[in-house]
């Protein structure tokens, strides 16, 4: 039903955007964009571009019922540019891109570089700046092949998913084009793009009898699942590899991104106790030190939470176990941090967080003397951690549920 709802209102504003200008386009005439997907074939030395989109005149039952008919375009080029002109004219409709909002990476169109796909979608006046970037731990066109499971179309799927993980999950790093091409623009700053990926599930799906009947159709290969999980990391605009879901957290953590809902999950050290918590309010602070001419990091970072759940023989109407409590939680968050400042120190040496920027824009007259040498500094300077965690909310009970 929710996706009949959002045919009608797109198919409705195509009325009014194509009977305002230039020559008057049928509806059936169209192919509406709802994703555009990139690959880089190595072999071949060309780009391909992919472009998923719905076809109004094949919907079944008109715009009153029916499931939209989805089709994959694909076209290649030497350019991104030659290979989106190639894909119109293997399409017999005229493909519109003002409902598009995603726009996917292929692994090896990553690995090559982002700068010239950034720069085509930039260009182009049919994208739109708040298009979700997401990019793929395999071909876009692997991914693409993905059915959805509780959506009428993949990209409606992926969106729905990108707002959950915003919004409960802090376990991923969504972006948007806009902000991707400022990134990019600044010359002490990495890149991360959360990272598309499809999995097999270990238990059936729960879906609709349709979809249910429509997954027993498939062979087994093609019963994947959609999911956002962790993010890339890039150095120089190419991608490096990967962060899990910890350490993307520990991310959003130092770039104060976590939003309120997420969950943290703790095992008290020394005490046979499981504690989960949501996190209500947080805010961090990062700031470069220089002190007797040495550089180091100070990140501070306030947390309140609620608990969730509490596994446990303590009570917590005790401040002593309350304040023991939060200190479980701060060294939780404080694994996650130092986790993701390895990987990107050590493993990639990529600046994500922008402790070069920092040090540019805070300290210049210092920044002209490490400049030149910060691709061996920024790996061995040290972050001073300091989090302070309050729970506000201990749920509607204090005591043990059982002794």
């Amino acid at each position: 039903m929710r996706a009949k709802v959002i045919l009608i209102i797109m198919f409705i504003l195509v009325g009014f955007l194509l009977g305002g200008c230039g020559e008057p386009r049928e509806v059936d005439e169209l192919g509406i964009v709802t994703l555009t997907a990139v690959d880089w074939l190595e072999q071949e030395e060309k780009y391909k571009i992919m472009v998923q989109i719905i076809s109004p005149e094949r919907s079944p039952g008109g715009l009153g019922g029916g499931e939209p008919d989805i089709w994959n375009y694909s076209a290649t080029g030497d350019t991104l540019m030659q290979a989106s002109k190639n894909i119109r004219t293997a399409s017999s409709q005229d493909l519109a891109f003002f409902h598009s909002r995603l726009i996917v990476i292929g692994k090896t169109a990553a690995q090559k570089g982002l700068r010239e796909v950034v720069d085509f979608f930039a260009r182009n006046r049919e994208i739109r700046y708040n298009s979700w970037v997401l990019v793929g731990d395999k071909e876009a066109s692997n991914l693409l092949e993905v059915v959805p499971r509780k959506e009428g179309f993949l990209a409606q799927e992926i969106e729905g998913i990108i707002e959950n993980n915003e919004n409960d999950w802090s376990k991923a790093s969504p972006i948007i084009l806009k902000d991707l091409l400022i990134k990019l623009a600044l010359p002490h700053y990495d890149e991360t793009i959360a990272r598309l990926t499809a999995h097999y599930p270990k238990l059936p799906p729960e879906a609709t009898y349709q979809q249910q009947d429509l997954m027993e159709g498939l062979p087994a290969e093609e019963k994947r699942v959609i999911a956002i999980s962790g993010m890339g990391v890039f150095k120089s605009g190419k991608l490096q590899g990967w962060a899990d879901r910890v350490e993307t957290r520990g991310f959003l953590w130092v770039t104060d991104d976590v939003e309120g809902g997420a969950l943290i999950d703790t095992v008290g050290v020394g005490e046979k106790s499981m504690f989960s918590a949501e996190l209500l309010d947080s805010s961090s602070s990062l700031e470069a030190v220089i002190e007797e001419g040495s550089l180091y990091y100070r990140l501070d970072i306030n947390a309140a939470v609620q608990l969730t759940e509490a596994v446990t023989n303590l009570d917590m109407g005790d401040l002593d176990n309350i304040q023991k409590v939060e200190s479980y939680i701060a060294k939780e968050i404080e694994k996650e941090v130092k986790a993701v400042l390895r990987l990107a120190q050590i493993e990639y040496g990529a600046d994500i967080f922008g402790y070069g920027d920092l040090v540019y824009r805070n300290h210049p007259r210092e920044w002209e003397e490490l400049k030149e040498d910060w691709e061996e500094i920024f790996p061995t300077v040290t972050t001073a951690i300091n989090i302070d965690v309050t729970i506000e909310r201990l749920g509607m009970i204090s005591q043990p549920v059982m002794e």
